[in-house]
Order: C-alpha cells, then structure tokens, then sequence
C-alpha cells in the first residue's frame, strides 16, 4: 500500500512538472499552440503498465492540484472534462488492441480538446466539434483576418499569415509614452523644490511614492 501510494505521488508530481515546463519550452519547428504532449506520457505509463483504475486516479489528482495550484473552479471543470473523455477514449483504444501507443497518445490529445470544448459551450463532444469546423469553415469562405487552426488535437485562433508582415510593422512602430498625473505631481514636486527626498515628497503628496520617483 505504502509502494502504491508512492507511485501514485511520483507521477502525478510528475505530471505537473512535465504540465508546466510544457507551457514554458518552445521547440523549433513547432506552430505556435502547438504541443509535445509530455504530460500525456505519464497518463499513458500509469494506463499501460498500472492499469485503468491507478490511472483515473493519477489523472483525478493531477487536475485537482493543477486547477488548486494554477486555476479556479473554471478550469477545474474544464480540465476535468478534457482529462475524462481522453482518457476513456484512450483507454477503449488500448482494450480494442487495434492501435500504436503512438495513435492512443494522439487520440486522447484530441479528444481532451474536444471535451473541454462541449463543456464551455454545454454541449456534446459532437457538437462542439461541428461548432467550430462550421466556424473554421466561415472564416475560410469569407477570407476573414484570424484563421482557426487544429494543432496536434487543439483548435486555436490566429492571424493569418499572409498579415504577418503588417503586425509586425505595426508592434515595431514607435511608442509614445505618457507620464501618468502621479509621476507629473512627483516631477512638478521635485523640480519646485529641489533638492528634495522622497519621504518629503510622499509627506506633500500624500501617498507612496517609489513607483514614481523609480520610473
């Protein structure tokens, strides 16, 4: 029991390890939006070599924590949702002996995007897939400026590449920057009575000064 426990505490640690260096690696060559898939390593080992029941388990307790750690009760339901219905899916595939560990991985990606999806909308996973292939499709007809892309098994909006070029130019434009009123009140304070500290220019303005005077 203590050997079980063990390994139950190893890998859902793991996985949230894995959850959250994913979100922060960029791999060459890779879309944005796109993912490796590390943490579904680890459902997949507690499914093949412990079993279905270890690995609802695992799965349950990296949701929980992940959504207490880094989420709300939101992306608890989500989660939840997405983890479910891939790893049923995943689970159907591997009892049906038909595909590669490879084509399990691939499918349970699929069909987690899939399940979060019919939870934010509050319909089937059916429904939420025709959702938005008829929203994919909208966009291609009208030649629209975001384009909605499937990466790996998730769907995410971006901008068309041919626009590529005019956001750039534009985010590269110089920007004006404006002091706020409180760093003017500092500056106007400073220039009045200089020389001067910041524990008398907080005494006329009344407030913290730090950030102003930093600035």
């Amino acid at each position: 029991m203590r050997n079980k426990t063990a390994r139950y505490a190893l890998l859902t640690a793991l996985a949230m390890v894995l959850s959250w260096l994913e979100s922060l690696l960029v791999f060459p060559g890779l879309l944005p939006g796109m993912k490796v898939g590390l943490t579904n390593i680890v459902v997949l080992f507690a499914l093949y070599r412990m079993g279905l029941r270890d690995a609802v388990w695992i799965s349950l307790a990296r949701v929980l924590l992940a959504s207490m750690t880094f989420g709300n009760a939101y992306s608890f339901s989500y989660s939840l949702a997405g983890a479910a219905l891939s790893l049923a899916v995943m689970a159907g595939l591997k009892k049906w002996d038909k595909f590669s560990l490879l084509g399990v991985s691939a499918a349970g990606g699929v069909c987690h995007n899939l399940g979060q999806l019919a939870v934010a909308i509050g319909q089937s996973e059916k429904v939420a897939k025709r959702v938005v292939e008829s929203l994919q499709k909208r966009y291609e007809e009208e030649n629209r400026g975001m384009q909605i892309l499937e990466l790996e098994g998730a769907y995410q909006m971006s901008t068309r590449v041919k626009y590529y070029e005019n956001l750039i130019r534009v985010a590269s434009a110089p920007k004006k920057h404006m002091l706020t009123e409180g760093a003017l009140e500092t500056l106007s304070i400073i220039a009045y009575k200089q020389p001067v500290t910041r524990v008398e220019i907080e005494r006329v303005r009344g407030v913290n000064c730090d950030h102003a005077i930093n600035k």
